[in-house]
């Protein structure tokens, strides 16, 4: 985290929860007592405001007293952290905090009394014992969780973002004005004016060094969410998750996942335009979707002599979209829309936006589209599906010969072939087999666009990193949301 966001403003924060949260009474250890809920909150599956009537109180002694508390440990568990190895932060009204690991709240204890909730920790320090906390949030100490922000340039992973670890870490204190209301006494106008104060991080402050003056960013969400924003904005803090807030201060992103500082210029959302440019100009153009083949292992594969063809041309750096998996990246491609739009950000099939077979066929063109054994999503044009008939481990011989003998007999205008086999060796671990099916990938793209008149695209849906032995896909990580785009005229 920037040292710069370590400005710790409870005090302001504290007031903000204090001033929404309703009055309830409660039954304390001591008798009847009126508290506000308490909030349950940052790196949780389920965001909690407890009342205290939920859970039974266990008796306990400590420094010589008795009391009724709540078990810490039964809240937590039913927030359902999202990291194994998390802290929780007791967070007071008056700018204090405290916190302790997770792993051992045997002996803690939430009691609700005159002066609001209070945390006793029997088996921790004293000064984890806290007076008039608001709230509990637990912190995943800036793990890629299900609710976190990954923020990323092109080349590299620049901050992890959680709402618990930016509890703990620091965030400022904004005030947004809400509705204002009159009312005339005595002649007067009098007015009142309602404020939501929230917390944030900029993003600006976010940037690394090595990423640059941030020109804008492209921002995706947890179930589709992909736009663009023409300069910084900031990341608002919630119960559970992040906001993203575009730099027009107005549009928002719920359940924010990642952001791109500096995308570059190219897209594979841009490849169904580029082809049908092609179709519109009464050219012909073949696209090649290298599966899991992103920009660095493009890069390497050139280092490693493995891609003589490809290698010695351009490739540019595109962005493909969130989440980066095999459904979402061709869906991306096919229809030149993000997954807001075309309604595929994981492995759904249907699309709800028009695909490029569609857009050709409008023009008057035919296509073909070349696939593995499965369908990937329901297109216009039915793909033609090939299985393993030779048994060899993977699908791609039999693509390109089927590609390969439709456009021998110049079948169509447009042709889409989709091979997958160095998405499949790395899944499977296999180093060895991965490179040979790059270096066969580089044949087969040799061998379609030396004989082919028209234009040639080349990209990937996504790219893959490393987990362990093998290799996977699906995080928003340079290694996968930037694949390598390629883009020359057949027979060149």
């Amino acid at each position: 985290m920037n040292p710069g966001l370590k400005t710790r403003m409870w005090i302001a924060a504290g007031i903000a929860v204090a001033a929404i949260a309703a009055a309830v009474v409660l039954l304390s250890g001591n008798g009847a007592e009126t508290v506000r809920p308490l909030d349950v909150v940052g790196d949780v599956a389920r965001a909690l405001s407890v009342t205290g009537e939920e859970y039974e109180k266990e008796r306990f002694s400590y420094k010589g007293n008795e009391y009724a508390g709540i078990p810490l440990g039964a809240v937590i568990e039913e927030a359902e952290p999202l990291c194994g190895d998390s802290d929780v932060l007791f967070i007071t009204e008056d700018a204090l905090m405290a916190e302790i690991s997770a792993n051992d709240l045997a002996g803690c204890y939430l009691i609700a009394g005159p002066d609001g909730w209070e945390a006793v920790n029997t088996r921790h320090p004293v000064s984890s014992n806290m007076r008039r906390i608001t709230s509990v949030a637990v912190a995943s100490g800036a793990l890629v969780t299900d609710n976190s922000l990954n923020v990323i340039s092109d080349a590299q992973l620049l901050h992890v973002l959680t709402p618990g670890d930016l509890m703990k870490s620091g965030y400022s204190v904004g005030v947004k004005a809400g509705g204002t209301s009159s009312m005339d006494e005595g002649g007067r106008t009098l007015t009142a004016t309602q404020y939501n104060v929230y917390k944030y991080v900029s993003l600006a402050q976010l940037a690394d060094a090595d990423a640059g003056p941030v020109n804008g960013v492209l921002v995706a969400g947890e179930d589709g969410g992909y736009a663009y924003d023409e300069a910084a904005g900031t990341v608002r803090i919630e119960k559970n998750s992040l906001t993203y807030v575009f730099s027009d201060g107005k549009t928002e992103m719920k359940r924010a996942r990642g952001i791109l500082i500096n995308p570059p210029e190219k897209s594979v959302t841009g490849v169904k335009r580029e082809a049908l440019g092609a179709l519109e100009r009464g050219e012909k153009a073949l696209v090649v979707i290298l599966d899991g083949f992103g920009y660095d292992q493009f890069k390497e594969a050139k280092a490693e002599g493995l891609i003589p063809y490809l290698g010695a041309r351009a490739a540019e750096k595109a962005s493909t979209v969130f989440m980066p998996v095999t459904n979402a990246g061709v869906a991306a491609i096919l229809t030149g829309e993000g997954p807001d739009k075309n309604g595929v950000w994981f492995r759904q099939k249907d699309l709800k936006a028009q695909d490029v077979f569609e857009a050709a066929a409008a023009l008057g063109k035919k296509s073909v589209y070349v696939e593995g054994n499965k369908l990937i999503v329901k297109t216009g044009v039915a793909p033609v599906l090939n299985s393993d008939r030779n048994g060899d481990g993977n699908t791609d011989d039999e693509i390109f010969a089927r590609i390969k003998s439709e456009m021998a007999r110049d079948a169509a205008d447009l042709y889409v072939v989709h091979f997958h086999a160095i998405d499949d060796a790395g899944h499977a671990g296999d180093d060895a087999k991965q490179a040979e099916m790059i270096k066969e990938a580089d044949a087969y793209v040799r061998a379609l666009a030396d004989g082919f008149g028209g234009r040639v695209i080349v990209t990937a849906d996504h790219g893959m990193h490393k987990d362990g032995a093998a290799m996977d896909h699906g995080a928003f990580l340079p290694r996968d949301m930037i694949v390598p785009y390629i883009s020359f005229d057949g027979g060149k």
